[in-house]
């Protein structure tokens, strides 16, 4: 999720508490802890570092828990003083509820939390929510003012079930939104493994995934209209190119381990322009598409360059707001050799 939803939910679970000390640390210590996973942005320069660490260790169970101790290092003293003060052992309980709070609004989209590190890679995802959702934001921002300005503790109660309730009742959405498109493709005689994610403004704009053999299809879905859906064909990933490009750079080892729908395109007319992307991360919202990507309406986009010989010869990589590439920029840079360690998960 966004930071200030991130924040919001720090200082929303604040004000739900019956009792908390009565100091003015209090508020920003909820906000503080429930963004501080966030810090693993600040770590690496590199696109790999970004995919690799970036909601890794910081937003597990275990590590997770080490940062809760730092948090509690931190606001301890302060917090124990107050009135209603807190011992040191509820400081790190609350800090690292607000930590496990942080972990539920990233794992509830489509980018996936590294709960298990350090012990596995795997990303956990419970697609509910698009990374920004103002159903989900604005009743959060809503119920702190709310405590703020007229000392309204049940319209905090209220928020931290929505943070839950919201995001659940999405994944309840997209699985009937599953269920009945898998007998419709079915009925037509198409293998009918779909995928219903969310998309910007869910839950009313979903996008529907299809699994089609060597392609994958994907169409905007929109509640409560039952148009038939206009698909978008991708081609799906060349297995022999990709294993060529792994051998030659890593990033594509480890774009491959992120990656769920997997897609390749030409992007030049020689053909000399290999685009690859995940369709999780590509809107089909008119309003989103046009921003998102440089037009693309795709984040994290790997490009590659070859040769006449078909090798590899410079790799790009755009990501989200918060990645960069190897330079810190967008410009192309050699291959640097395929020596991932990193398995493949899915």
């Amino acid at each position: 999720m966004d930071p200030i939803t991130h924040v919001a939910s720090g200082a929303v679970a604040m004000y739900a508490l019956r009792e908390r000390p009565r100091t003015a640390w209090a508020l920003p210590f909820g906000m503080v802890a429930a963004a501080s996973p966030d810090v693993d942005i600040f770590f690496g320069s590199t696109a790999i570092d970004y995919l690799t660490i970036h909601r890794g260790i910081t937003h597990s169970f275990a590590g997770g828990a080490l940062l809760a101790l730092l948090l509690a290092l931190l606001f301890a003293l302060p917090l124990r003083r107050a009135p209603q003060g807190w011992g040191f052992a509820k400081v790190w309980g609350v800090s690292y509820a607000l930590v496990l709070v942080h972990i539920w609004l990233d794992a509830i989209t489509t980018y996936g939390t590294q709960i298990l590190q350090p012990f596995s890679d795997w990303r956990a995802a419970l697609p509910g929510v698009y990374i920004i959702d103002p159903l989900l934001t604005l009743p959060l921002l809503a119920a702190v003012a709310g405590a703020a300005m007229w000392g309204r503790r049940g319209l905090a109660v209220a928020a931290v079930l929505w943070m839950f309730a919201y995001p659940l009742a999405n994944v309840g959405t997209a699985k009937a939104l599953e269920g009945v498109w898998s007998q419709r493709l079915a009925s037509e005689g198409r293998p009918a493994v779909v995928h219903v994610i969310p998309d910007g403004f869910t839950p009313y704009y979903w996008k529907l995934v299809h699994d089609a053999g060597d392609n994958w299809r994907m169409a905007r879905l929109t509640l409560f209209d039952d148009a038939p859906p206009a698909f978008e064909t991708y081609a799906k990933a060349n297995p022999g190119l990709w294993n060529r490009l792994e051998e030659q750079d890593e990033l594509f080892r480890v774009y491959g381990w992120f990656a769920m729908f997997l897609t390749q395109e030409t992007a030049s007319p020689d053909g000399s322009l290999v685009a690859f992307r995940d369709l999780r991360f590509t809107t089909l919202v008119p309003f989103l598409r046009e921003r998102l990507g440089r037009g693309t309406g795709t984040a994290f986009l790997l490009l590659a360059r070859l040769g006449t010989d078909g090798r590899l010869e410079g790799v790009r990589f755009r990501g989200g707001s918060s990645s960069r590439d190897a330079k810190g920029g967008d410009g192309f840079r050699p291959p640097a050799g395929g020596v991932s360690p990193l398995p493949r998960v899915k």
